[in-house]
């Protein structure tokens, strides 16, 4: 199914904000007298580098999009949209629920803070949510979110404890005391409660958001791109679908063994017949897979093969009658026979 484009213009704009934003953020941090090279082992800082730098990327190709009039956002780089989205709003919310608690006298929404710690985030969700939805991200990378977490957790620990001693790495305090690299604080209860707490929350929000922005995602794409058949939502008729399909074969070409071209009406082959007599091939709406359209035999209980739209499926379905014998069903979007 062919995505309009002024979906892939809302991807763009949606982007190009999250962009603006985050590097307006990173460029007051990095020219404020706070900037050190260990500022930026923060996961909130590197959270916003990152969903900044995938921004970017995913601008080009709603760009590349919007131009070429056909959907080049990647499923990888929108799943990686997903993980630095959910980063960030983990950024966000310990924020606001944990460290802006913990040390009132911190100013945590000022300066480059702004943007880092609410700007940023909070752009970057309404972003994904309302904005970039032309892809749809599939169910089991909902999850991905959580391995940012888990990777940053473990090269927290890793570096802190392999780091040489007397060295100054452990810039959370969790591990060890600030004043000395081989004095660990693990004996402290509170801390110990904290680490424990902060790593719990950040495990749980980021499978929390994972599922929350997979879904938002889905359903933004079925309701603004999953159901409109075509671009004015009007339902080919029955003659427009045949005029179609004998236009396809009329101009349709297939390559011989011997290299030569010779139209698909002179290369067909003999109609086979099936076991239980003529093969009898139904073109109907998926019920798996919302908005698509499947080729399924009469006495199947599987699909064959699953299409964008009804035309693909009814090619592909001529296709197999030319090889295979047999007819074809057509049904329509509500379910009904059409011939």
């Amino acid at each position: 199914m062919k995505t309009p484009r002024k979906h892939f213009l809302a991807g763009l704009i949606g982007n190009l904000s999250v962009f603006a934003i985050g590097m307006i953020g990173i460029m007051m941090l990095v020219f404020s007298p706070d900037c050190n090279p260990t500022i930026f082992n923060y996961f909130t800082v590197l959270s916003n580098l990152l969903v900044t730098a995938v921004s970017l990327i995913n601008a080009v190709l709603y760009a590349v999009s919007y131009a070429k009039d056909k959907n080049y956002v990647f499923a990888f780089f929108q799943i990686l949209k997903l993980a630095s989205v959910g980063a960030i709003a983990i950024t966000f919310t310990m924020v606001i629920i944990f460290l802006a608690p913990a040390n009132p006298s911190y100013e945590w929404f000022g300066g480059y803070n702004l943007f880092l710690h609410a700007a940023t985030p909070i752009v970057a969700v309404l972003s994904f949510i309302f904005f970039e939805y032309a892809k749809k991200i599939k169910f089991r990378f909902f999850f991905v979110p959580i391995l940012l977490i888990i990777t940053y957790g473990a090269f927290y620990i890793i570096y802190a404890f392999n780091a040489p001693a007397g060295t100054f790495v452990d810039w959370y305090g969790f591990l060890f005391a600030p004043e000395n690299r081989i004095a660990p604080v693990h004996g402290n209860a509170i801390v110990a409660k904290t680490l424990i707490l902060f790593a719990a929350e950040s495990l749980g929000a980021s499978l929390v958001f994972g599922f929350v922005f997979w879904l938002l995602n889905k359903i933004m794409n079925l309701i603004l791109v999953g159901y409109i058949y075509t671009e004015s939502g009007v339902e080919p008729s029955e003659e427009e679908i045949e005029a179609e399909v004998e236009k396809e074969e009329k101009t349709e070409e297939v390559i011989t063994s011997k290299g030569k071209k010779t139209t698909a009406k002179s290369a067909k082959k003999p109609s086979k017949k099936y076991k239980d007599g003529a093969r009898v091939y139904h073109i109907a709406r998926s019920k798996f897979i919302s908005r698509h359209w499947q080729v399924k035999l009469a006495s199947g209980e599987k699909a064959i093969k699953i299409f964008d739209t009804q035309l693909e499926a009814i090619n592909y379905a001529k296709q197999l009658v030319k090889t295979q014998g047999g007819s074809i069903r057509i049904h329509s979007m509500q379910g009904r026979l059409r011939k």
